[in-house]
């Protein structure tokens, strides 16, 4: 039988295993850390959001950052990228952990070929009421830029200083698919200059500022004037001016043919003979012209003297002189009362320019863009030093440039009228034209060295038409456009940054 003992201890326990005082305190306790922990966990999520959106705005800044560091050339994640991200996200209150840099990255919105830089940032946050579960947590925030061109240009223009690009007048430019890039840094340097003229084109870009009148007066890039239909880039480093075809390009789209080398638009490039691969130095004297009624043609693959051909388009008067393919002009060429017919090919005016005056007509009947005949007028010099090279000249508006365009194919393709570059030698400093609604050009015109200005009614014909000059004055109805242009044909582009997640 139990003991006193054993049956007291029974009892005890029995007693406060039935006993329910105290429970609804115990469950409460135990509610409450819960409640606690649940409210803690939602007032910290908030308080981690609310760093995750600052966090993000220094992680947009820092890959911005980044992504100008590449636009500059400086691709060094270590060296140059790293800090710049470091830098700017710190500037917008970011103070984790060193933000971690990729580039070139890609992923399921970006590609290689977008150029783009990522960067992503972690901040380590230790919890307090949250504690009980989660210890700590990881914010993490990532964005990502690229760096891209802006719509390619159909002007470029090199000038540094005053005014690159001036719209006078009423004058309207219509450019809608390309860009007008000045690399002028003044606030002079794409000027209305009468508040009259109108401008149409995908972007206006430069390294200074986009004004009205002739003080300049700067306007704000986000509410631009009405006649000035584009984006607006103002204030873009002076090194994205690059003139694409010249040697800083490092371009070899254009192949040599006497050397077969790829090339930009050097002098050895430009003054080989396609037709003989050999360079025009070596090219004889003309023979004489064959008279045919009032139509007068020379022989290509030759030189023929400003002097000659400027005595004989006089004697001839009213009368259409051809110009064979391939042919050399020494001294110039001045053509005023005639006409002179290009036959399709490369032409190559030496130490001179080429001038088109009262009743002169230039055109290339033969030529059409659509099967890609056209003509190449090239000024350069036959000096290997010094010399002079001159540019296009109209300087009357009874003058007529008409159905010119640039080859289709071949050495020259692309390239309607182009200035050598020639160390030392002396160049025109003006080039212009003039002309009529029915002035149509088609093709690079490359005047680097020349302030070019379109005064008359210049449009284009199967949409590629665009220059590079040293400035650029319009002063009537002209049309520009890169959408027709050869594949692949270098054109000047300023490269943009924007976030692209």
């Amino acid at each position: 039988m139990p003991s006193n003992f054993e049956r007291l201890l029974r009892s005890t326990i029995g007693r406060f295993w039935r006993d329910e005082r105290g429970v609804s305190a115990i469950m409460v306790a135990l509610g409450l850390t819960v409640l606690v922990g649940f409210a803690g966990l939602g007032v910290e999520t908030g308080l981690w959001y609310s760093i995750k959106r600052q966090n993000q705005s220094a992680a947009d800044a820092a890959a911005i950052s980044a992504a100008y560091e590449v636009l500059a050339g400086n691709t060094d994640i270590t060296n140059n990228l790293t800090p710049a991200a470091t830098r700017a996200a710190a500037q917008n209150g970011y103070t984790g952990a060193t933000p971690v840099v990729t580039y070139r990255y890609s992923d399921s919105i970006v590609s290689l070929a977008d150029n783009a830089v990522a960067v992503k940032l972690e901040t380590p946050q230790t919890t307090l009421l949250a504690g009980l579960f989660l210890p700590s947590v990881t914010i993490e925030t990532k964005a990502v830029a690229r760096v891209f061109p802006a719509a390619p240009g159909c002007i470029l223009t090199l000038g540094t200083t005053g005014t690159d690009v001036e719209v006078s007048g009423s004058s309207t430019l219509s450019a809608p698919d390309c860009s007008v890039m000045a690399a002028s840094t003044d606030n002079c340097a794409i000027n209305d200059h009468d508040q009259a003229g109108s401008i149409t084109a995908k972007y206006l870009i430069t390294a200074g500022q986009v004004s009205y009148g002739q003080t300049c007066t700067v306007f704000n890039p986000t509410n631009p004037p009405s006649n000035l239909n584009a984006g607006i880039m103002t204030g873009v480093a002076s090194s994205q001016f690059t003139d694409p075809y010249g040697a800083s390009s490092n371009t070899t789209y254009f192949t040599n043919p006497c050397t077969g080398t790829g090339t930009y638009l050097s002098h050895a490039f430009l003054t080989c003979n396609p037709s003989t691969d050999t360079s025009i130095s070596t090219m004889a004297a003309c023979a004489a012209r064959t008279l045919s009624g009032v139509t007068d043609t020379y022989p290509g693959n030759c030189i023929v003297t400003a002097n000659t051909l400027k005595n004989d388009l006089k004697a001839d008067k009213q009368s259409i002189t051809v110009l064979s393919a391939n042919t050399q002009i020494s001294g110039g060429l001045l053509v005023k009362g005639v006409t002179v017919n290009l036959s399709p090919g490369t032409y190559w005016i030496t130490d001179g320019d080429l001038v088109l005056d009262s009743g002169g007509t230039l055109e290339c009947t033969a030529c059409n863009p659509s099967t890609g005949a056209g003509v190449t007028i090239i000024f350069t010099t036959t000096q290997t030093s010094g010399g002079s090279i001159g540019a296009p000249n109209m300087q009357s508006t009874t003058a007529v440039v008409d159905s010119l365009n640039a080859p289709g194919s071949g050495t020259y393709t692309g390239l309607l009228m182009v200035q050598d570059t020639v160390s030392g030698a002396t160049y025109t400093t003006t080039a212009s034209f003039q002309g009529g609604p029915s002035q149509t050009l088609n093709g690079l015109i490359y005047t680097p060295n020349s302030n070019l200005s379109f005064q008359g009614n210049p449009s284009v014909t199967n949409s590629c038409l665009l220059v590079v000059a040293n400035t650029m004055t319009l002063a009537g109805t002209s049309s520009l456009a890169t959408g027709g242009c050869p594949a692949s044909f270098p054109l000047p582009e300023v490269k943009n940054v924007a976030l692209a997640s």
